[in-house]
C-alpha cells in the first residue's frame, strides 16, 4: 500500500508542474511586451491578450484548487496508510540499502519486546540469531533478483525466548536497495504444530496400546474360538462314540437275548447226547450221529459264547498275563496263514508290565485281529505287530471307543496294523455289529468278539482306516499290580462219569433245560426235587420236609430272581452249596460266597459232575476256582 500511494503523488505532481511552467510561461510573454509594443496592438488583439490572460488566470486557480485537493487526499491517504501500517495485525519493517531498520510497526515492536526508539536505526540482522544469518543474507539477495523471498529464522528477544518468524521480503520499487520486510510470527504456530505433534503421538500411543489390547483380545478370542472348536469337535467324537455305544448296547442286548435262548436250546441238546452216549447196549451205529450232535452244538455254544462277550456278558478269569507272551503265542499258530509275499513286522517286548486279563479271552483278541489284518491284505503287503505302555488321561481314552468303566492310567497297548484295502466308508460304522461281514466265510463275530473282550476288561479300542490306505487297530489293557502268570498253565479237566448220592433242589424256569438237567443230575445218582420258578424253590426249601444237600439255581429268572432265591436260601442257610448255571456268569461275578460255584450254560454232563464235585468237596483234596467255563 505504501508502495502504491507514493507513485500515485510522484506522477501527480509531475504533470501540475508541467502545466503551471507552460502557463507561467505564457503569462512571463504577455507580461514583458514592451508598452510601445501593447500600445501598438490593435484593440481587437488587445483584448484577445486580456482575454487570454483572463483565462490563464481562470485556469491557474482551476490548476491551484485540483493542487489543494490532491493535497489533501495525499495527506488523507497518508493518514490512512499510516493507521493501516501502525495496526496491521502482521509486523513491517523497512530497511534500508544498509540494513537499516528505517520503520517499525507496532506489531514488530510487541514482536521483539523493544520500543521504537530502541529498534529503529538498528540493523536488521542485529534482530537474527546467529545462526540463521546467512539465510537472511542468501534471501535479502534473492529478494533483489526474484523481487520477493521467504524465509524462517529466529529472532533475538529481550527477556523472552527466541521467536520464530517467516520473513517476506520485498524490494521498495521506488528504492531499489531498500526492502519492505512482512514478519509473521511462527511460534505460536509451532506451538500449536507441538502441540498437535504431542497430541498425534499420545493418540498414535493410545492407539498402539488399544492396538495391542484388542490383539491380545483377537488373539485371546483365537484361542477360545480354536478351544471351542475343538471342544466342539471332541464333543462331536463323544457323541458319536455315544451313538455308537448305544447302537451296540442294543445290538448286545439283542444279541444277548439271542444267546440266552439258544443256551438254554443247547443245554438241551448237548445234555441228551451225553445221556444217550452214556446208555449201555447204545448200539454202534449211533455213537457217530451223537457225537456229531455234540461237536455241533459246541460249535454252536463257541458263538452263543462269542455273543455274550460281545454283549458284556462273558466270564472272564482275570489274572497277572503277559501281552507279549500271548501275541507271540498267536503268531506261532498263525504263521501257517501268512503267504511268503506278505511281509511280518513283529516289535514286542517281552518285560512288559502284565495286564489284568482273562488269559483265554486276550488270545482269542490276538487271534481275531491278526486273522483280520492276515484277510485283509494282498500279495507283497506288510502287517506290523507291536506292544507299547501308555499313560492315557480321560481325554486320551476320548479318542478311543472305551468301555465306560475306563479309568485314566497305566495302559498296555497292542497295535496290528495292515498295508490291505481298507475299510470303506459305508462299512466302517458297522464293522462291530455281530453277524455283519463282507467276506465269503466267517460268522462276522471277529470284531464282535473284540470289543466285547475289551469292554468287558475296562480297556479301550481304536481304529483308524483308510480306503486303499490299510487299517490299524490299537487295543489298551489296564496294566495289573502283580506279576505276571503267563507261564502258569491251564488247570487239566476233570474226569468224568463220577456218582454221587443226596437229594438237590433244582431251580429253572425253563421246562426243556429244567428237564435235562434233572436227568443228568439223576443220571450221576442223585434225588431231584425240581421247581419252575424262583418262588416255588423257596416254598420246596421253606417246607422242611426234606434236607437238600444243594441247590441247582438259575440266574435268570422271571419274578423272583436267581439273585433274590440265592439272598432268600442265604438267610435261611448259609452253609448250604449252591451252583449257579447262567449263561451271563459275568453279571454274577461281584458275588462273594465261599459255597458258591458258577456254571456257564450250556454244559456237558462231565463239565456239571466236575462243578457239583467241587461244591460239594467229594474226593477233591484242592478244589479248583470258584468260577468255572464249561462249554
Amino acid at each position: 500500500m505504501y508502495l502504491t500511494m507514493a507513485t500515485y503523488s510522484a506522477a501527480s505532481n509531475e504533470r501540475r508542474s508541467m502545466n503551471q511552467k507552460n502557463l507561467r510561461a505564457r503569462a512571463e510573454d504577455a507580461l514583458q511586451m514592451a508598452p510601445r509594443e501593447v500600445a501598438s496592438l490593435a484593440a481587437q488583439d488587445l483584448e484577445r491578450l486580456v482575454y487570454e490572460l483572463q483565462v490563464h488566470q481562470v485556469e491557474f486557480e482551476m490548476q491551484n484548487e485540483s493542487l489543494r485537493v490532491a493535497q489533501h487526499d495525499l495527506e488523507r491517504s497518508q493518514e490512512q496508510y499510516h493507521e493501516l501500517f501502525e495496526s496491521a495485525p502482521a509486523g513491517y519493517v523497512l530497511v534500508n540499502a544498509l540494513g537499516v531498520i528505517e520503520r517499525a510497526n507496532a506489531a514488530v515492536l510487541r514482536l521483539v519486546h523493544a520500543s521504537r526508539m530502541q529498534l529503529v536505526g538498528q540493523t536488521f540482522s542485529s534482530l537474527v540469531e546467529g545462526s540463521d544469518l546467512p539465510r537472511l543474507e542468501e534471501h535479502l539477495e534473492s529478494a533483489r533478483w526474484e523481487k520477493r523471498a521467504s524465509c524462517e529464522v529466529h529472532l533475538r528477544v529481550k527477556d523472552a525466548a527466541g521467536r520464530l518468524v517467516r520473513l517476506d521480503i520485498t524490494p521498495v520499487p521506488s528504492r531499489s536497495t531498500d526492502y519492505l520486510i512482512l514478519l509473521t510470527d511462527m511460534s505460536e504456530r509451532q506451538r500449536h504444530l507441538d502441540a498437535l505433534q504431542r497430541m498425534n503421538e499420545e493418540l498414535e500411543a493410545r492407539v498402539a496400546a488399544r492396538t495391542a489390547e484388542l490383539e491380545a483380545r483377537n488373539r485371546q478370542l483365537e484361542i477360545e474360538i480354536a478351544a471351542r472348536e475343538r471342544a466342539d469337535i471332541q464333543r462331536k467324537v463323544l457323541e458319536g462314540h455315544l451313538r455308537e455305544a448305544q447302537r451296540l448296547e442294543s445290538l448286545g442286548l439283542l444279541a444277548g437275548g439271542i444267546a440266552h435262548d439258544i443256551n438254554n436250546l443247547l443245554v438241551g441238546v448237548l445234555g441228551n447226547a451225553d445221556l444217550l452216549l452214556m446208555e449201555p447196549g447204545l448200539p454202534d451205529d449211533w455213537h457217530k450221529p451223537l457225537e456229531l450232535i455234540r461237536t455241533a452244538g459246541r460249535k454252536a455254544s463257541d458263538v452263543t459264547r462269542q455273543l455274550n462277550i460281545f454283549a458284556g456278558r462273558g466270564q472272564p478269569h482275570t489274572a497277572a498275563v503277559s501281552l507279549p507272551h500271548l501275541v507271540a503265542n498267536s503268531l506261532q499258530q498263525l504263521r501257517s496263514m501268512l503267504s511268503p509275499r506278505i511281509q511280518l513286522l513283529v516289535q514286542i517286548t517281552m518285560d512288559l508290565p502284565a495286564i489284568e486279563a482273562d488269559r483265554g479271552q486276550v488270545h482269542q483278541l490276538i487271534t481275531n485281529l491278526i486273522t483280520n489284518a492276515i484277510e485283509a491284505v494282498r500279495e507283497e503287503s506288510v502287517i506290523a505287530i507291536s506292544t507299547r505302555t501308555e499313560s492315557l488321561s480321560m481325554a486320551a481314552l476320548n479318542d478311543f471307543q472305551h468301555s465306560a468303566t475306563a479309568q485314566p492310567g497305566q495302559y498296555a497297548v497292542l497295535r496290528v496294523q495292515d498295508t490291505g484295502v481298507g475299510i470303506p466308508p459305508e462299512n466302517q460304522d458297522r464293522i462291530f455289529e455281530p453277524f455283519f461281514t463282507t467276506k465269503f466265510t466267517g460268522r462276522g463275530l471277529g470284531l464282535a468278539t473284540v470289543l466285547g473282550i475289551v469292554q468287558s476288561h475296562r480297556g479301550a479300542l481304536r481304529v483308524q482306516t483308510s480306503l486303499r490306505g490299510g487299517t490299524c487297530f490299537e487295543v489298551a489293557l489296564p496294566l495289573a499290580r502283580t506279576r505276571s502268570d503267563s507261564e502258569r498253565p491251564m488247570p487239566a479237566s476233570r474226569a468224568t462219569h463220577w456218582t454221587g448220592t443226596g437229594t438237590v433242589l433244582l431251580i429253572d424256569d425253563d421246562d426243556g433245560v429244567r428237564s435235562t438237567m434233572a436227568a443228568l443230575l439223576k443220571r450221576m445218582g442223585f434225588d431231584v426235587v425240581d421247581a419252575s420258578s424262583g418262588e416255588a424253590g423257596l416254598d420246596l426249601h421253606a417246607r422242611g420236609d426234606r434236607r437238600f444237600d444243594f441247590v441247582v439255581l438259575d440266574w435268570s429268572m422271571p419274578g423272583v430272581s436267581g439273585e433274590q432265591v440265592l439272598a432268600a436260601l442265604r438267610q435261611r442257610d448259609a452253609q448250604l452249596p449252591v451252583v449257579l448255571v447262567s449263561g451271563y456268569i459275568a453279571e454274577t461275578l461281584a458275588l462273594d460266597d465261599p459255597q458258591l460255584i458258577r456254571v456257564q450254560k450250556p454244559m456237558t454232563i462231565a463239565q456239571l459232575e466236575d462243578a457239583i464235585r467241587t461244591v460239594t468237596q467229594d474226593s477233591v483234596s484242592k478244589p479248583p476256582p470258584r468260577s468255572l467255563r464249561l462249554v
